[in-house]
């Protein structure tokens, strides 16, 4: 009875259908096992911003979904603001607004 629950087990995970959306590669592929969820987000300027959460719980990659290279920030504690490089980004309620330096405020929301 172990057995097979070990093997049903094991069959659901092993064998994922690919995924049709290309953004989504990383995380469904598994090339970057890091990732645990990824939300897309429209922005007021018409640009789309690719979010993926990793594990720890306080890092997320950004990059536009024109394939755009991944931007990493990272929050010092859960519900506070997101920190890279000469980025910020402030998430909360399905909307993220995001502040790179030299350049105006942008308001994006989950799609």
């Amino acid at each position: 009875m172990v057995a097979a629950l070990i093997i049903l087990g094991e069959a659901g995970c092993s064998s994922q259908a690919p995924s049709s959306n290309p953004h989504d590669e990383d995380h469904f592929a598994g090339t970057n096992p890091q990732i645990i969820g990824r939300h897309i987000y429209g922005c007021d300027d018409g640009a789309q911003i690719t979010v993926d959460f990793l594990a720890d719980g306080l890092t997320i990659e950004m990059r536009s979904t024109a394939g755009g290279k991944p931007v990493r920030l990272s929050a010092p504690g859960q519900g506070l603001q997101y920190i890279g490089d000469r980025i910020t980004a402030d998430a909360t309620g399905g909307q993220m607004t995001i502040n790179r330096q030299g350049h105006p405020a942008q308001a994006c929301r989950r799609i």
